[in-house]
């Protein structure tokens, strides 16, 4: 994954880039471009189908979009949603997490959470030093 500088560059090499036709000003874009790997496009539209029945937020995504676009272009946008994070889990080095975007949530809760205690444990710390000092 490293020799890819960007997601563009992977999204390219995997074909799940969108075509374009431009003229003038209108800007129109088709059906992917198909130009990559044959092969890994395959097994991510396979993984694609297996992810939305595993992943909350994927089958959500999937169900968002099916209805406008039929089911065969959504799980195309899903594979390349989930090549991306594949992309992500390689770089930090972790493994792929089901759900991230509810992890970073609790995560972000927890962490706000931490610094409403420290900071009441910063006040009771004070309070006690203040009243420390009166006793003396």
């Amino acid at each position: 994954m490293s020799q890819f500088n960007n997601e563009r560059q992977l999204f390219s090499y995997t074909g799940l880039t969108p075509s374009e036709h431009s003229s003038g000003e209108t800007i129109r874009k088709g059906h992917i471009t198909r130009q990559g790997n044959n092969r890994v496009r395959h097994i991510l539209n396979q993984a694609a189908w297996r992810a939305i029945s595993i992943d909350r937020e994927l089958k959500t995504f999937f169900e968002s979009l099916y209805p406008r676009t039929g089911k065969k272009k959504a799980i195309v946008a899903v594979a390349r949603k989930l090549i991306g994070r594949i992309r992500a889990a390689f770089r930090k080095g972790e493994l792929y997490q089901l759900n991230y975007q509810n992890l970073v949530h609790e995560v972000s809760e927890a962490r706000e959470a931490s610094t409403e205690v420290r900071e009441v444990l910063t006040e009771v710390h004070e309070a006690l030093e203040v009243s420390d000092v009166s006793l003396a």
